[in-house]
C-alpha cells in the first residue's frame, strides 16, 4: 500500500468497530469454497476487476461487511441489528446525486434517475444466499463468460484497466495515447463499472430488501485521498 492507503486502512480499522480481514491475493484459498470455485476468466482481470468480482463471491457465500481500502470514522457494529428483519438483505450507504452507474436496467430503468433508491458499491452490510446475492453473482460470472475469450487474449495489465469508450474519433485517438503511456490493455473488454453496472440494478430491483441505515462519515471517506 502506498502511504494514503495505509493511513486510510489503519483509520479504518480503528474506527469500523468490528473484525477486520484483509483479503488478498496471498489468503484468497481460505475464502473460495471448494465447491464453489471463482471463475476461469478471474485470472485475467485487472487488480480492480478482481476485487469487483470477489466483493460478489464473498457477498453469496459468506455475507459480512465489504469496505475498500478506504478511510472512514465510522462504526459499523450496530449495521448487523438490522439483519433481525428477515426481509433486509443488504445494508449500505445511500448513493450520491450523479453517482450511480450509467446504465439502464432490464425494465429500461437509467440507474442514474434513481440514485435515492440505491445505495454506494464500497461499503455494505450484506446477508448471504438471499436472492439479492444470488443474482449478483450468476450475474458477474454472466459478464465474464460472454467476455471469456477476450479477456484471455486481452488480459489486464495495469490494475485500473478499462474498456475504452469514446465519443468521438479525437478522444477515442487521445485514450489510446493515454492507454499505451500508462501500460493499460486497449482492447480489455470490461468497463470501469464492472461491479456498479450489476449491483445497483439489482439493488434498485431488491430495493424493499435495502436498508440505507449504514453510517456516513461527515467528509467523504474522512476526508482523506486514498490514492
Amino acid at each position: 500500500m502506498n502511504k494514503n492507503r495505509q493511513l486510510s486502512y489503519d483509520m479504518m480499522r480503528s474506527h469500523i468497530g468490528v473484525p477486520v480481514f484483509l483479503v488478498s491475493l496471498e489468503n484468497l484459498d481460505r475464502l473460495i469454497l471448494p465447491d464453489y470455485p471463482l471463475h476461469p476468466a478471474f485470472q485475467y482481470l485487472s487488480v480492480v476487476h478482481k476485487s469487483d468480482y470477489l466483493r460478489a463471491y464473498l457477498a453469496h457465500h459468506w455475507g459480512g461487511g465489504w469496505h475498500d481500502i478506504k478511510a472512514t470514522e465510522v462504526s459499523f457494529e450496530k449495521a448487523w441489528d438490522e439483519f433481525k428483519d428477515e426481509n433486509v438483505f443488504l445494508v449500505g450507504r445511500k448513493e450520491r446525486e450523479k453517482g450511480a452507474a450509467k446504465i439502464y436496467d432490464s425494465e429500461n430503468n437509467w440507474m442514474p434517475d434513481k440514485w435515492n433508491d440505491l445505495v454506494i458499491t464500497s461499503a455494505y452490510v450484506v446477508r448471504p444466499y438471499t436472492p439479492f446475492s444470488k443474482e449478483l453473482l450468476e450475474q458477474m460470472d454472466k459478464v465474464l463468460d460472454d467476455n471469456f475469450d477476450l479477456l484471455k487474449k486481452y488480459p489486464g495489465k495495469h490494475p485500473r484497466e478499462r474498456k475504452l469508450a469514446s465519443k468521438n474519433a479525437f478522444q477515442g485517438i487521445l485514450n489510446r495515447v493515454k492507454n499505451l503511456a500508462s501500460g493499460r490493455t486497449h482492447h480489455y473488454p470490461l468497463p470501469w463499472t464492472y461491479i456498479g453496472n450489476v449491483f445497483q440494478p439489482l439493488v434498485y430491483k431488491y430495493r424493499a430488501h435495502v436498508s440505507q441505515s449504514l453510517p456516513e462519515d461527515l467528509q467523504r471517506w474522512a476526508g482523506i485521498k486514498h490514492r
